[in-house]
């Protein structure tokens, strides 16, 4: 399940990050503003290349700016623990799966 869904009247503001294989340690931002399909097709063209922009990637990921925690939707690849976590928080709020509960 993707966390990634139209809401009617609704815009996602998004930002898209992505680790360098030849720079591990610094996040690059790639993107910012209204989210649009190209963006979407460019990170799963992006994914399945493992390439960004000529760019060996090592983890890409997309936050949803608008939501006050800023869910992590998407993410491909390693990235760090934190971004990790919120990403699977977020796939578990969306679908109702708790494991505590």
């Amino acid at each position: 399940m993707s966390a990634v869904r139209v809401l009617l009247g609704a815009w996602l503001l998004i930002k898209w990050y992505a680790i360098y294989e030849n720079d591990p340690q610094r996040e690059m931002l790639v993107e910012k503003g209204k989210l649009r399909a190209d963006a979407l097709k460019r990170f799963e063209d992006a994914r399945t290349a493992n390439e960004l922009n000529g760019r060996e990637t090592r983890g890409m990921w997309m936050i949803d700016d608008t939501t006050e925690q800023e869910d992590v939707i998407k993410r491909h690849g390693r990235v760090p623990r934190n971004i990790h976590v919120r990403f699977v928080e977020c796939e578990r709020r969306i679908a109702g799966v708790y494991p505590d509960e």
